[in-house]
């Protein structure tokens, strides 16, 4: 017997799968006794199948928690209040928001800029920014920042990289990266979360 063309031909890959009759199944078993070689090709295959899976049924564990919980915030998103505020993430609805932060803010902004905390807590913090005046450079080591526009145009500038914000738009900025906050047409209002890096 040829070990290695036989290893090649796929009949292990076919074993270790079940697809081989009862015989086929008895006689490569067989060989795996006289020949070392099969015997560890045999295992080698058992155990790639064994951990692709494991990877396959966390991963899927792990997209079904997240859609969960997707689907638990914009639960949340549909009634929102300061006991239950759902976290930004690219579903959020600016209109909702707007409708929940407009009466906790003054009907004018006579002063250049407000800032509101919502959160602050379990390393989540979200805040609502009303402002006509720029914010600086800042570098978050840190916390993960998440910006939702919902009044005005502004422009942030991620290292040289430009976006343009208009109400609805929402921006997650990389740690370890500078950023700024222009004004185009104000006043702008934001909300801005900061969630602790694990």
């Amino acid at each position: 017997m040829n070990v290695d063309e036989y290893i090649n031909s796929g009949i292990i890959e076919d074993y270790c799968l079940r697809f081989l009759s009862q015989e086929e199944m008895d006689y490569l078993e067989h060989n795996a006794l006289l020949y070392p070689e099969i015997k560890i090709e045999i295992e080698l295959s058992q155990n790639a199948l064994v951990a692709y899976a494991e990877e396959f049924v966390t991963g899927a564990f792990e997209h079904k928690q997240k859609i969960l919980d997707i689907l638990d915030n914009l639960k949340d998103e549909e009634n929102i209040t300061l006991e239950s505020l759902p976290l930004l993430n690219k579903y959020s609805d600016h209109q909702k928001w707007l409708h929940f932060i407009k009466p906790l803010l003054p009907a004018k902004l006579d002063e250049p800029s407000l800032i509101h905390q919502l959160r602050g807590k379990d390393g989540i913090y979200q805040s609502v920014f009303w402002t006509n005046d720029d914010m600086p450079y800042e570098i978050h080591k840190s916390v993960h920042e998440t910006l939702l526009l919902l009044e005005g145009r502004c422009r942030c500038r991620i290292e040289g990289e430009v976006h343009e914000l208009n109400p609805g738009d929402l921006l997650s900025v990389p740690l370890f990266k500078s950023h700024n906050l222009e004004i185009i047409d104000g006043p702008v209002l934001v909300v801005v979360q900061r969630i602790k890096a694990a």
